[in-house]
């Protein structure tokens, strides 16, 4: 119940969201995650350089807070609308106008660091406008036993955009006993036009001139998934075209699977990404992981992943050949409250240089928020995550 009131105090400092508002249904939701992280070890490109350890928010995944909520219209129509802010419990760093930068500030306006949207859901299905959750990002996280959060994670090494600018969706309704699909187009991924900066012009060794601006980036994605009980299965095809850039197009194949046995769940996922010329990024990537709840209030977690890439290391994007194993144990201890512990080990091969990170906004296309650097090659973490 104490929660519940600190939730509402908090929910008065933004009050312009709710109160006073016509909406049938308002709610206030939330996680709050605390975890202590040490990472350590070489292999391969990446050196030795002793051992960090941190107290840090969000380790598991997000901590944050959000609003969302819907009108009833006419004709069985609603208008909805969600607002979620990531925010950081152990630093002084949840000013709305903070930038995205390392270490857990948040990224572009406080209110919209996470996702940001209103639309219309009816019996036609639902479509949204605003600032939307990748769909790449969203089915790795969903198709892995570490989500996108803990040293298990797999998204990082990756290299995801987390979430898409000037956005709009629709998602069909469910037909033929689990079907649907997604429809997404952006008008602009990154929100901005301008020069890139030498670290990520598109071409090796290039300098931010005229020539590397960035435009505005299209993409649009179709994503097939069929949900069904304890059967999961997803496809998703995106494209990216950057126009003023060397590298124009990228093309992305995703593949997602799980299958809940009661036992153990099992979840796979494989994606192919590769820009126009590849020489940018030109990589094949899968996990195989599992979950498994024992004792009551115990669940086992263990995943592995591996990168194949094509360039080995040398693209602007990629981050060479690597593998990576991961296990996890939660303790539940209530309906919202849960103990986590972490163990993961990445084993670089030739070019690769994947260090250990706790997010999968770390190495990310946009920055995200809390996007702590890397590190290392080894990496446990525990800590207590809380929803409301």
């Amino acid at each position: 119940m104490q929660m519940k009131i600190i939730a509402l105090a908090i929910a008065g400092a933004f009050s312009g969201l709710v109160a006073g508002s016509a909406f049938a249904d308002a709610t206030i939701y939330g996680n709050a995650d605390m975890g202590v992280v040490s990472r350590s070890g070489s292999s391969g490109n990446v050196n030795s350089n002793g051992t960090a350890t941190t107290l840090d928010s969000g380790v598991s995944g997000d901590s944050y807070l959000g609003f969302k909520g819907s009108e009833d219209l006419e004709n069985g129509v609603k208008y909805i609308f969600d607002v979620k802010a990531i925010l950081d419990f152990s630093s002084q760093a949840n000013s709305p106008s903070s930038n995205g930068t390392a270490g857990g500030t948040l990224a572009g306006g406080g209110l919209t660091s996470g996702h940001a949207f209103v639309g219309l859901t009816g019996g036609f299905g639902t479509a949204v406008a605003g600032r939307l959750d990748g769909a790449r990002y969203t089915f790795a996280g969903k198709y892995n036993a570490f989500g996108l959060g803990s040293v298990g994670e797999f998204a990082d090494l990756q290299i995801h955009q987390t979430r898409a600018d000037n956005a709009v969706a629709y998602i069909s309704p469910t037909f033929a006993d689990g079907f649907s699909v997604l429809a997404a187009y952006t008008f602009n991924l990154t929100g901005l036009t301008q020069i890139k900066p030498a670290a990520t012009c598109y071409t090796a060794g290039c300098t931010p001139t005229a020539s590397a601006m960035d435009g505005n980036t299209h993409l649009y994605a179709i994503a097939p998934q069929y949900n069904n009980g304890p059967i999961s299965l997803t496809y998703d095809y995106e494209k990216a075209d950057t126009n003023g850039a060397a590298q124009s197009g990228i093309a992305i194949n995703v593949l997602g699977g799980s299958y809940d046995f009661g036992v153990a769940k099992v979840l796979g996922y494989w994606e192919s990404v590769k820009d126009d010329t590849a020489s940018v990024w030109d990589t094949k990537s899968w996990t195989l992981g599992a979950t498994a709840p024992f004792g009551g209030n115990f669940l086992g977690k263990v995943s592995y992943g591996k990168i194949n890439d094509a360039n080995n290391g040398t693209g602007v994007l990629g981050m060479g050949n690597l593998s990576k194993f991961s296990l996890g144990l939660d303790y539940t201890l209530s309906k919202v409250t849960n103990l986590y512990a972490d163990f993961a080990k990445i084993d670089n091969g030739t070019g690769g240089k994947g260090t250990m990170a706790y997010s999968g906004y770390t190495n990310s296309l946009d920055g995200g928020p809390g996007a702590a650097t890397g590190f290392g090659s080894t990496g446990v973490d525990f800590g207590l995550a809380h929803k409301f």
